[in-house]
């Protein structure tokens, strides 16, 4: 499936309750069962979503808590944006009637929270994307071998210098795309990039880990997606120069 977007405006900052409610338990408890079979269906960093028949999709990523039933939303890297907000599930206790399970979400900018009437699950093909380039990528900007067997020998100075190459990319990117340069010097980050063999999804999840316990602004400053952008845009580079 194409990783394009609809345009970028969204209403989903608007007001659209009576009692302005703060929490996911003071919504009305009584979502629709297809809403919850579709929240359901979400797998992080997989797919983008669509509530209550916004303009904007967003994209799914990782959840703020382990074992957390809700999932942190980020604009498309080509907005420039960050963080959209969050989309939270609960269900009361001892009770089977499906009206006792709510889905909301809570925009990034405002402290209220509005319930999910409906919802539109899309699964995207970036993970794909960059499963498919990432050891091309590893193996310019380390100049060791990834291809053949999806790992190579690297030390503390090819991840250092692969990171310090990365960043110079990245600050010299004019998509605007909203990701730091200088995160991607974090621990963190340059081992999952160039120290470990790790997957897309892998990677987008120690990067969210980063941004969330290092990145002055958070996410309000940095979009994991973008990194994964700049990630694909620079392996199909490659794959582009290496085929001519």
């Amino acid at each position: 499936m194409s990783n394009t977007t609809t345009s970028t405006s969204t209403e989903l900052g608007d007001d659209r309750f009576t009692d302005n409610p703060t929490s996911i338990n003071d919504v009305v408890w009584d979502t629709a069962t297809e809403v919850v079979s579709e929240f359901n269906s979400i797998e992080r960093f997989e797919a983008s979503i669509r509530i209550n028949g916004c303009d904007e999709m967003l994209l799914v990523g990782r959840s703020p808590q382990a074992n957390s039933k809700e999932y942190r939303l980020h604009h498309w890297p080509e907005t420039g944006q960050g963080l959209a907000g969050t989309i939270k599930y609960n269900y009361m206790l001892g009770r089977d009637d499906p009206n006792d399970e709510i889905v909301a979400f809570c925009p990034a900018d405002e402290a209220s929270i509005q319930k999910v009437t409906d919802l539109e699950v899309v699964p995207h093909d970036r993970t794909e994307q960059l499963n498919n380039v990432i050891n091309r990528v590893r193996t310019e900007l380390t100049d060791t071998d990834w291809m053949e067997d999806g790992r190579a020998d690297t030390g503390y100075g090819e991840w250092v210098s692969a990171s310090k190459t990365l960043a110079d990319l990245i600050n010299g990117q004019d998509k605007g795309y909203l990701f730091p340069p200088n995160t991607i010097m974090r621990p963190k980050v340059t081992h999952a990039l160039f120290r470990y063999p790790l997957a897309s999804t892998e990677i987008m999840s120690a990067v969210s880990d980063c941004i969330r316990d290092q990145v002055d602004g958070g996410f309000d400053t940095a979009n994991p997606e973008a990194l994964r952008s700049i990630l694909i845009d620079y392996g199909e580079s490659l794959k582009q120069e290496q085929h001519e």
